[in-house]
C-alpha cells in the first residue's frame, strides 16, 4: 500500500468516524453526509460498514427503498459478514411488502461462509416460505440445511418445522427424532413445544 492509499484509508475511517459521532449526538442528517463520503475506492471494508449503517438508519425512518439500495451496494468482496446481514435484510423487506419470490432471491444469496447467523435464519425462511404454500417437500431441504453450529435458535426452530412436518404425514419416528434434537439452551419456547409434541406422540 502506498501512501495515497494509506491517505485514503485514513479519510474513508475519519468519515466513517466523523458520522458515528453525529449520529450519536443526534445529528442524523450530519452522520449521512459522512457516511456517504466513504467511497470503495478508498477502502472497501469501511465503505460497506457505511452503507451497512445507512441502510439501517432509512429502514428505521420507514424509506425502504433507500434501505434496500445502501445494502444493495455492498458486495461480498467488501465484507463477507455485511453481505450476508443486507441479503438478509432486503429479503426480510420484501416479505413486509408480499413480494416472497424477491424475499427469496435475497436469502438465498446469503453466504453459507457467513458465521452470524444470517445463513441459518435465510435457510429457515426459505423453508417457511415454501411451507406457507403448502409446499412441504420443497421446504425441507431447507430446514436441513441448517446447523446446529451456524445458529441454535434457528437449528432449535428448523428441527420443530421438521418434526411437525413428518407428524402431520403420520411418519411418528421421524417426527420424534426431529423434535429430539431440540436443546433447551438453543431457544426454550422451541424446546418446551417438541417436549409437549414428544409426549403426545407415544
Amino acid at each position: 500500500m502506498n501512501t495515497q492509499d494509506n491517505d485514503q484509508s485514513a479519510s474513508a475511517q475519519e468519515e466513517y468516524n466523523l458520522g458515528n459521532t453525529c449520529y450519536a449526538a443526534g445529528n442524523v442528517q450530519k452522520a449521512c453526509e459522512h457516511w456517504k463520503n466513504v467511497s470503495r475506492q478508498d477502502h472497501a471494508g469501511v465503505y460497506a460498514w457505511a452503507q451497512y449503517k445507512l441502510g439501517d438508519l432509512f429502514d428505521l425512518e420507514g424509506d425502504i427503498g433507500e434501505a434496500r439500495e445502501h445494502w444493495g451496494n455492498i458486495c461480498l468482496e467488501d465484507d463477507l459478514r455485511l453481505y450476508a446481514i443486507a441479503q438478509f435484510n432486503i429479503g426480510d423487506s420484501f416479505v413486509k411488502e408480499g413480494k416472497i419470490e424477491q424475499a427469496r432471491a435475497h436469502w438465498q444469496q446469503v453466504p453459507q461462509e457467513d458465521y452470524d447467523g444470517a445463513y441459518a435464519w435465510a435457510q429457515y425462511n426459505l423453508g417457511t416460505s415454501f411451507e406457507k404454500e403448502g409446499n412441504t417437500p420443497e421446504a425441507r431441504p431447507y430446514w436441513l440445511n441448517v446447523r446446529r453450529q451456524d445458529n441454535g435458535g434457528a437449528y432449535a426452530w428448523s428441527q420443530l418445522k421438521l418434526g411437525n412436518s413428518y407428524s402431520a404425514e403420520d411418519k411418528k419416528e421421524q417426527a420424534r427424532e426431529h423434535w429430539q434434537n431440540i436443546h433447551q439452551e438453543d431457544d426454550p419456547e422451541a424446546y418446551m413445544k417438541a417436549q409437549d409434541y414428544l409426549e403426545k406422540s407415544f
